[in-house]
């Protein structure tokens, strides 16, 4: 099998040792509790979610991915979920995630990441031709479902010249 990314320099490209959540997002009263830092293996998220529903919804575990490559490229695509600002960029303006929802959208792009893998393609071989392909297939799924990963395919575009990958050669 191949592999779909590696890493492209010696360096990280997002300091390790910022802090996930921005300041903006905590919730009042609870600055004390931010102290995840990028390079973590768990991240609590308990100080940026009001009334966390699940528990699981409070803490990313990056341990559970085992590809090292994959488990840092999900480290940093859902840092930059929290923290890029689209704005700037006419076509790409899609906004920043809520904390709450980090769980649930690192999934989408692991599941994303394994259909590549399955496919035999790398991300940089990915055309228009394989997205129509794959959105196709998904047709079954709830439109709201659809949109919901076309647009984390979508961040996963744009947030590809910050990210310290490359696919590989």
């Amino acid at each position: 099998m191949r592999r779909v990314l590696e890493r492209a320099e010696a360096s990280w490209r997002i300091d390790r040792s910022a802090l996930v959540i921005p300041p903006q997002m905590v919730v009042s009263g609870r600055e004390q509790q931010n102290i995840s830092l990028v390079g973590d293996d768990k991240w609590l998220l308990e100080c940026a979610i009001a009334r966390p529903t699940k528990a699981h919804e409070a803490c990313i575990c990056f341990g559970r991915i085992a590809d090292a490559d994959e488990r840092e490229l999900i480290r940093e695509y859902l840092f930059l979920s929290l923290n890029y600002d689209s704005r700037d960029n006419v076509r790409g303006r899609l906004g920043v995630l809520k904390p709450g929802s980090l769980m649930q959208v690192g999934n989408i792009i692991r599941h994303f990441l394994q259909e590549v893998r399955e496919a035999g393609l790398r991300l940089h071989e990915i055309d228009q031709p394989w997205l129509d392909q794959w959105l196709s297939a998904k047709r079954h799924l709830a439109p709201a479902t659809l949109v919901y990963k076309i647009l984390c395919v979508r961040r996963l575009a744009l947030y590809t010249p910050s990210l310290s990958f490359r696919e590989s050669r």
